[in-house]
């Protein structure tokens, strides 16, 4: 059992080594180019939108921005309360039901920034706690609101998506019921997910290979002295 104290050690400490974290735009097709035109949220409706999308690595989410419009916090009748968040993927949909997916909401629900004007304008949701999208995992973005409303806007120009993620041919999904069906999307509504992926500094990695032979040449005489 002596013989394994070195390596043993060499494994511990290398499990404590510091990580960076990288930033990266997880998915999205910002800046909106063109004419712009409205996506309803609406809480009286049952209007809401999701996007369906698969991390490439694991990631930390860091915010969301969105394109909106009439988009008021203060000063509105009523002020309007968006809940936006990401949910696991349930049977190809986020299948929501009375404002609440049955998909599990991963997280907690993003923060709403303050607005008290009704222009167009990018808003980032920010993210309070941790919310962790996992590598080769299907998620929804899912933008709803509880009191309210709102418009998602998209332009005229198509903006590719682009990121380290994956997509379906048609990830958009609109419905007009609370989320109790959904429809497939014609309209790429403008956003943008980011976020961090932890990276192991390279130098660490010199440095755990330099202590693992240290190590296993350690063992090896001790070995050939038994």
């Amino acid at each position: 059992m002596k013989r394994t104290v070195l390596p043993l050690t060499v494994l511990a400490l290398a499990a404590t080594f510091p990580t960076s974290t990288s930033a990266a735009v997880i998915i999205g097709n910002m800046p909106l180019t063109g004419t712009a035109s409205t996506l309803t949220i609406d809480s009286t409706t049952g209007a809401q939108s999701a996007f369906k999308f698969t991390p490439s690595q694991t990631y930390d989410v860091t915010g969301v921005q969105l394109a909106l419009i009439s988009y008021r916090t203060s000063g509105g009748s009523p002020n309007d309360t968006a809940t936006i968040g990401f949910y696991t993927d349930n049977g190809g949909t986020p299948n929501t039901t009375g404002n609440i997916p049955t998909g599990t909401l991963v997280g907690s629900l993003l923060t709403n920034p303050a607005s008290s004007a009704s222009a167009a304008a990018v808003f980032t949701f920010g993210v309070s706690g941790t919310i962790t999208l996992n590598a080769n995992t299907p998620y929804w973005l899912v933008i709803d609101a509880s009191a309210g409303g709102f418009g998602w806007q998209y332009g005229s120009t198509l903006v590719p998506l682009s990121g380290d993620s994956t997509h379906d041919a048609s990830p958009y999904r609109t419905s007009i019921d609370n989320g109790t069906t959904y429809s497939i999307g014609s309209h790429a509504a403008s956003f943008e997910i980011d976020g961090t992926v932890v990276v192991p500094e390279p130098h660490e990695y010199a440095m755990v290979a330099g202590m693992g032979l240290l190590a296993f040449g350690f063992w090896r005489r001790r070995m050939a002295m038994a």
